[in-house]
């Protein structure tokens, strides 16, 4: 189970609270840059704090209701062959995720596609549904997914294919941002157990509209470099052996853990 905001972040050892906030208004406004260059990372939280150290200026955090640390529920839709997660098994280099996503602590919902293009960029579109809808894809949201030609031939055999929750705080440095999840618990839609996470681990997401933010040169500089993580292929590839899953073995093979 994902804790509630506010209570202690036994995997963080650095205080959010000592960083100056910042609202959703400016996030959201810093999001309208939809295509950008990601880095993700699993770390420690012992290595989360040293690269906080090292930035050249504080960071804001995302701050609401004097909330610093938010509970997030997406579900991913694939069709009957995995044709979504296999593609990104694969790498191939034009490849689509739909999910939506739940905002529990806001109570707002959104449908989501996300594009990988030639270049390696990740471009999202994005609009808001239903809060109900969550779990399935609405007219609605099928009328939004009917707008991109990569998605457009597997509308009709879509269904929920995985559920992940976690806690989520989000940095902003300049014109980049950066998300810190803690907490992952991936599951079957419609299944109460059988979850999988990566424990105590953090993972880490810079995105922004440079080749290389300051984040990145932090925890570059310890060591620490990018990992194939991707919470779906994780979530995936743990919860059906069956499917192959050369991306992320290494990090399934050490950190991927039954949840409680």
């Amino acid at each position: 189970m994902i804790a509630p905001p506010d209570a202690p972040a036994t995997v963080c050892l650095f205080a959010l609270d000592g960083l100056p906030g910042v609202t959703l208004d400016e996030l959201d406004a810093l999001a309208e840059r939809q295509t950008r260059t990601e880095r993700k990372y699993l770390v420690s939280s012992e290595h989360l704090a040293a690269a906080m150290e090292l930035l050249p200026v504080r960071p804001r955090v995302l701050d609401i209701d004097d909330r610093r640390r938010f509970r997030y529920e997406s579900i991913y839709f694939d069709t009957l062959g995995f044709d979504s997660y296999l593609d990104a098994a694969r790498r191939r280099p034009q490849r689509f995720k739909v999910r939506t996503r739940t905002y529990v602590d806001a109570g707002r919902c959104w449908i989501e596609a996300k594009f990988r293009t030639r270049t390696g960029r990740t471009e999202k579109r994005r609009a808001e549904i239903a809060l109900g809808d969550g779990g399935r894809l609405s007219e609605e949201s099928l009328a939004f997914l009917d707008g991109f030609p990569l998605v457009r031939p597997h509308l009709a055999h879509l269904g929920p294919a995985l559920r992940t929750r976690y806690g989520r705080s989000t940095l902003v440095l300049g014109s980049s941002r950066v998300t810190i999840d803690v907490d992952l618990d991936c599951s079957v839609p419609g299944r109460s157990a059988g979850g999988v996470g990566v424990g105590d681990l953090i993972i880490i997401e810079t995105k922004g509209d440079r080749a290389v933010g300051d984040f990145d040169r932090a925890l570059w500089s310890l060591h620490v470099r990018p990992s194939a993580i991707s919470k779906y292929g994780l979530g995936m590839a743990a919860l059906h052996p069956h499917l192959p899953s050369n991306a992320w073995r290494r990090i399934l093979d050490r950190h991927v853990a039954p949840t409680l």
